[in-house]
């Protein structure tokens, strides 16, 4: 799997109306079920969906969302991503996780 590297994992404190978030890193890019979604990943709170904008998206994933199938594919490949950002998840990078 050449060109790809790990994720940019790091400390990011985000404010918002009523909370502080810690998360971090760089703005990721997964693919699931025809769309991209965009999120920053926290070791400490696990991943943070994002706007096109790079703001704290309003809703997060629901339970049930294909994203976690996605995600956890991602995350147990090591959090792999290629040079754009997005998650690499098995042979082909940026591929879309079948749900």
């Amino acid at each position: 799997m050449s060109g790809l590297r790990p994720a940019v994992i790091g400390p990011v404190t985000r404010f918002g109306p009523g909370y502080v978030l810690s998360c971090g890193g760089e703005t990721l890019k997964i693919r699931v079920g025809g769309r991209v979604d965009l999120f920053e990943m926290s070791e400490r709170f696990g991943p943070l969906r994002l706007t096109a904008g790079g703001e704290t998206h309003g809703r997060q994933w629901a339970e049930r969302d294909a994203f976690w199938s996605a995600f956890e594919a991602w995350r147990k490949g090591g959090m792999l991503v290629d040079a754009s950002g997005f998650a690499a998840i098995g042979p082909t990078p940026g591929r879309e996780v079948e749900t």
